[in-house]
């Protein structure tokens, strides 16, 4: 299985020292990404490409291999290609043929060359010869050179063929670690906040609603809860809400204080003085 990564065009427009550093950037990020999906994936930067090859030609590692692709920053697209020898242009177009019978079946198409090395054709001629070939051997299929339904694409490097299977887009953009910090300044104010009232308060607990009020804002007080665990939501008009989850325990019993110097009289009359605090459950919403 094969791949052939398609650099961003911000990354082809850099100098010649700058695009070789973001296409080994992207290269290393490509690799080791991959490698978590597939160990056998290997990599070749090049300078206007990066190649991926793998072993593996399961159909579950190429779906794998291709979203991960998908996800990388610095890849403008990619494609899926077969890679095969040639020894003329009437071979070429005998292995496009094969590939792709089925593919123009009853659709319109067109044929689409890229060329790198010394030939005795161009890609022009390629284009035409291995265009008609397809036209006379599929009956059903059209050529048409503008907005067709199928674009072949072959991609001719010194003495290999690429045929293009299938083209997938990426997500663009420059490599991981290729740019340095950036600092963005943001200021404004908001005139009309969404969150604004009226707002609903509910009150739940393991029995059921225990409160359930609306008000345009300022202070809301549950008092006198008994213990257990309760949910709490509140939301706006908007549709916004925020719900949370809480216990409330048993308070501490009432702690008595006497003071040291209460004197009691047998059959007398005693003053016992005593202060004690108990606290109440109180829920107080702002």
């Amino acid at each position: 299985m094969k791949f052939i990564v398609k650099l961003q065009a911000e990354i082809a427009v850099k100098s010649r020292p700058v695009r070789k550093r973001f296409t080994k950037i992207l290269e290393s990020s490509i690799k080791n990404v991959l490698r978590r999906v597939d160990e056998q994936v290997t990599t070749q930067g090049n300078w206007d490409n990066i190649e991926i090859n793998t072993k593996n030609n399961d159909p579950e590692n190429r779906i794998a291999l291709i979203e991960t692709l998908k996800c990388i920053p610095g890849i403008a697209h990619f494609l899926e290609v077969q890679q095969t020898t040639f020894t003329d242009v009437n071979n070429i177009f005998e292995k496009t043929l094969e590939a792709h019978k089925k593919t123009i079946e009853n659709k319109t198409f067109c044929v689409r060359v890229k060329r790198v090395g010394t030939h005795d054709f161009s890609s022009l001629q390629v284009e035409q010869y291995v265009g008609g070939g397809l036209n006379q051997h599929v009956e059903s299929a059209k050529v048409k050179l503008k907005k067709p339904d199928v674009t072949i694409r072959l991609e001719i490097k010194e003495e290999y063929l690429f045929i293009v299977a299938e083209r997938h887009d990426g997500l663009g953009g420059f490599p991981i670690a290729s740019q340095e910090d950036v600092l963005s300044l943001m200021s404004g104010t908001i005139s009309e906040p969404a969150a604004d009232g009226p707002w609903e308060v509910v009150l739940s607990n393991v029995t059921g609603i225990v409160e359930d009020v609306s008000y345009g804002g300022g202070l809301q007080a549950f008092e006198n809860l008994e213990a257990g665990q309760y949910t709490l939501e509140v939301s706006d008009q908007t549709g916004c809400s925020y719900i949370t989850e809480f216990d409330l325990a048993d308070p501490e019993p009432p702690g008595i204080t006497v003071s040291d110097d209460v004197v009691i009289c047998i059959d007398g009359v005693a003053t016992l003085s005593a202060e004690f605090e108990y606290e109440i459950h109180k829920i107080r919403i702002h």
